[in-house]
C-alpha cells in the first residue's frame, strides 16, 4: 500500500500494487476487480491479482479501485483505492438522466459493464465512489460505451 505524501496542494490518496492476470490491459481510470480464482493471494508479501473484468454481476465486493495507469496483462501497476481522482471510466444507460454532484457510483450492473455508474449492485450511500462534479446527459446515456466522469472521490478502504 502506498500513501501519497501529504501536501497542501494535493489531496490524500492511497494506492495498492497489483498484478493484472485478467488476460487484457486494464486502462487508466478503469475499474479493477480482485481476481477470485485459484491465483488470488491473500498476503501482505505479494501483489493482489486483479482483472479488468467482473466475475459475475454480483462481484461488486471484488471491486478494488480504479487503475492509476494502463496495466498490461501480467504487468504490475497501481490501483487507487482512496481519495480524489480526476476521472473515472463510466458505463452509461440509454435513457438515463444527468447525475448531480454527490451521486454515489460503483461498478456497472452487468458483467459487460466496463466502468462505473449509479445503477450497479448496491449503489446506495455505501457505494465505493462519489461524483464531485455533474455528469452530463450525453455521458450518462452511453449504453456501456466508454466515457469519463470528471472529479470523483474513491472510498474503497
Amino acid at each position: 500500500m502506498q500513501l501519497q505524501t501529504i501536501s497542501r496542494s494535493d489531496a490524500e490518496k492511497v494506492f495498492v500494487n497489483v498484478t493484472n492476470i485478467g488476460g487484457a490491459t486494464i486502462s487508466n481510470s478503469s475499474p479493477a476487480f480482485a481476481f477470485t480464482k485459484q491465483y488470488n493471494l491473500s498476503s501482505v508479501g505479494s501483489n493482489n491479482h486483479v482483472s479488468g473484468v467482473k466475475a459475475n454481476t454480483l462481484s461488486f465486493t471484488g471491486f478494488m479501485g480504479l487503475a492509476d495507469e494502463d496495466i498490461a496483462h501480467n504487468g504490475v501497476g497501481r490501483v487507487q483505492v482512496y481519495g480524489y481522482k480526476a476521472s473515472a471510466q463510466i458505463c452509461g444507460e440509454g435513457s438515463h438522466a444527468a447525475l448531480p454532484v454527490g451521486t454515489c457510483i460503483g461498478p456497472g450492473p452487468t458483467v459487460a459493464s466496463v466502468g462505473m455508474f449509479d445503477s450497479g449492485v448496491t449503489q446506495d450511500t455505501t457505494a465505493p465512489a462519489v461524483l464531485l462534479d455533474d455528469l452530463a446527459v450525453a455521458t450518462a446515456r452511453l449504453d456501456d460505451n466508454t466515457g469519463y466522469a470528471n472529479h470523483i472521490f474513491l472510498r474503497c478502504l
